[in-house]
This record gives C-alpha cells, structure tokens and sequence, in this order.
C-alpha cells in the first residue's frame, strides 16, 4: 500500500479537508437497520468489501462475514467483492454502480481513508459513493470502516488523533448518519504500550497464553513480547493485525445492532455538503476500438496471472501496437478510462478536441501487472459533446531506471525481454453524467 501514493494519475475534485478528531473505535450513529432487519427475516443477504488492498487481504474481510454467519445461522450470507488493491475514493466513486451497486447489496463496507491519505481528504468523493448508493438502493445500509496506513497516522492515532482524511469520513458520516468503525485504535493502544510493533518480519515468534490476556491469546509475539502486526507496517499478517481489525469489528457489532433493526428507507437525502461525483457508467472498450489494429485478449488468466483486478473488474482488455489508436465522441461531466498498466507498457497520446497531451502507463510499479485509471476530463459542460482519440505510442523509457527508483531492478534485469514492448492495453472507459455518443 505504500504504492498507492504513486498508483493513480487522478486529481480530485474538491479538497475539503477536516481538522482531526479525537479517535473512536466505534460511531453508532443512525446505525444498520436495515441490514439487521434483513439479517433476522431474510434468507439471503449480500454484504458488499469495497476497497483497496487491505480489504481484498483474506483477512478482516473474510474473518468479519464469519462473524455475521456465526451470528445469523439462519442467514446465507453472500460476499460481493469489490476490493481493487492500491485505489482510492475516487476510483470508488467511479466504479460504485458496476461493482457494487449492480450487484444489490444489503450492505457495504466502505474502506479507502488510508489510500486517500497522499492526496487529501476527498469528501466529494466519499458523499459521491453514499448519494449514488442510497439513491439507486436506498434500503441498503454503510458502514465506514478505517484501517492504519504510515508512520504518521500510526503516531496519531496513538496519541488518540485521527488523520484528517479519516476526519474528513466522519464528517460525511455525521451529515449522513452512517456508523463508522476505526479498526486499528486498539493496536494503537498496544503499540503506545509497548505491546504491538507496527511493522516487523514474521522471524523467530512465539505465541501469546494464558487467560488474563483475553482477545491476544493466541497471537504471535517477537523475542521482546510484542506483537507484530504487518510485515510492511500497512498490510496486516492474518493471524494479527487482521485479527486485532476484526475484533474491533466484533466489538462494535452489538453497539450498532442495538440502534434497531427496522426497515427504513434513504429515500430522501440531506442536501449536500458540497459538489460531488454524480452517477459514472461504464462502457466496454470492445464497443469503439477498431479491429484489426487492436487484440482482444481472450484469456485474461493466461495474460494477467493471479490479478483479479484485470479479471473481475473489466469485461474485456484490448492490446494495442504502437501507433494504433481508437476514437470516440461522448457528453458528460468527466472521463476516466481503465488501462492496464505492467512490464509490456510505455506511452500513450490522448487528444481531446484537438488538444493533445502524453501519458506515461508504464511507471515504478510495472514490474507485475495491475488496473490503472487515469482521469482525462473533469468538470465539463455535459452539454457540450466531446471527441477523443488514444494512441498507443513507441517512445522509448529507460524502464529499469524507473524500477531502480523503488529497488526493484531485480524484476527488470530477471526477464528484461518482458519489458521490451511498448504496447498499450485498454480495459474501460467510464463516463461521470453522460454516455457514449454515435
């Protein structure tokens, strides 16, 4: 996760940060009714992880729903997955209505505050995700969920302070009524006394015992009896960081559960505190790339090993030679479009109305193959029809400088031939309040 910082080329919309607060491990608030009522007179409810790479862990995620079905036996309870490693609320904001909303979730668990920490609180972004959620579902429940990320907001949060983005949350949550859980409050309590260490290799570990202990029996602890609770300081080890998370969770539970579990609708909304992302849709590139100067990869597996993100998320992916390009004219407020970034990558040209700038996919982090977004257009009269054309380029990039910036050379220098093309793989475009035109 120290990666997102340098993943996305997007600029947020408004920047309206929050002074920090005091840290709370739970905020009740308007609760989740409606999730609870469904829970105790529904056969099937769908609980929808929506998320960077801490989400998409086999952790809190996974662990959490087991909470639920242990709780709810009666229940089937059925996981959306909708977590998309190195992303932040913008992106959220972006890919909400194809991701999650599609799939008509009974709840979702928002998580981004730690990817948007680099870039600023993105309040339009977060009240983007809970306005168009609430207003294509409005009996489906939020709850806000924060983990840990960096040096900082550990030192804050154990001196009892928020991060301004997680302040910035709270602010939107506030106005909404959404519950809210800080996961990581306890594991600053533990760090702060000299329990916990944020980040440490797995090494030479023992396991904690005995009953005066409680919830940390069971957990591994270092030569000094410190628990550790990430290999890197941000992605928890399972057994852990992701343990001490969901127990927070289960903590919290029964304080939001006894707000009510009665049927309620989010039909009507506060006014806004400010501008947000409106509705985005999402069109398949497959319906505007020309044939012939563009491949459809037919196995995304084969392609793109193990990477979910270029699997679940995009319906098809189109490779691109240098020099090949597609065209299009749409309305709308703002463009994003999906590309997918990794060794094989390099430039590419995107002419708007006849004004022209480059874009560098290939970056640091190309070693291994992800889902890259970049924000061409924003805050554009819908009114006023727009024409765009991409273009693969052949500029050449000193590619193993880039992976040296980050010590990763190694990845370059074990298979340079991989890093050899310079294509350029689209994945999706997504449209902000508009649609594509003829």
């Amino acid at each position: 996760m120290k990666m997102v910082l340098t993943l996305l080329s997007l600029v947020t919309f408004i920047q309206l940060n929050a002074a920090p607060r005091d840290a709370r491990e739970c905020v009740v608030r308007n609760g989740l009714p409606n999730f609870y009522f469904k829970c105790n007179n529904k056969k099937t409810v769908k609980v929808a992880y929506f998320g960077g790479s801490i989400t998409a862990q086999p952790g809190w995620r996974v662990q959490s729903l087991d909470l639920f079905r242990k709780q709810f036996p009666q229940t089937v309870f059925e996981e959306i997955y909708a977590p998309i490693g190195g992303t932040d609320s913008l992106l959220g904001a972006f890919r909400l209505k194809r991701d999650v909303t599609a799939h008509k979730p009974d709840l979702v668990f928002v998580e981004f505050a730690a990817n948007d920490g680099g870039r600023g609180s993105q309040t339009n972004s977060i009240e983007g995700i809970v306005r168009n959620l609430w207003n294509a579902l409005p009996e489906c429940d939020i709850c806000f969920v924060y983990t840990v990320f960096g040096e900082e907001p550990q030192k804050a949060l154990e001196n009892g302070r928020t991060t301004e983005v997680v302040a910035a949350y709270e602010k939107v949550a506030d106005h909404y009524g959404i519950p809210s859980i800080h996961m990581g409050v306890e594991a600053a309590k533990l760090a702060k006394e000299g329990k916990l260490i944020w980040k440490s290799a797995a090494g030479s570990m023992q396991f904690v015992a005995g009953k005066e202990l409680n919830e940390l029996a069971g957990m591994r602890v270092d030569a000094k009896g410190r628990i550790p609770f990430a290999p890197d300081g941000v992605h928890p080890y399972l057994d852990t960081g992701h343990k001490l998370y969901t127990q927070a969770i289960a903590r919290s539970l029964p304080k939001i559960e006894a707000v009510g579990a009665k049927q309620s609708s989010h039909t009507v909304l506060p006014v806004p505190l400010g501008k947000f992302v409106g509705d985005v849709d999402f069109f398949d590139v497959g319906t505007v790339v020309k044939p012939g100067q563009w491949e459809k990869l037919e196995d995304l597996e084969k392609h793109f090993p193990g990477r979910e993100d270029l699997r679940l998320f995009v319906p098809s992916v189109w490779r691109g030679t240098p020099g090949a390009s597609m065209s299009f004219r749409f309305s709308g407020c703002s463009l994003m479009i999906y590309v997918a970034a990794g060794p094989g990558t390099g430039m590419m040209e995107v002419r708007i109305d006849g004004n022209s700038k480059k874009y560098r996919v290939f970056d640091s982090w190309s070693g291994v193959w992800r889902l890259r977004p970049f924000l061409l257009l924003k805050n554009h009269d819908p009114q006023i029809p727009v024409s765009v054309t991409i273009t693969a380029l052949g500029d050449m990039l000193d590619k193993r400088d880039y992976m040296a910036r980050i010590n990763r050379e190694r990845q370059f220098d074990a298979n340079p031939a991989a890093f050899a093309p310079n294509d350029l793989y689209l994945c999706g475009i997504l449209i902000e309040e508009g649609r594509l035109l003829p």
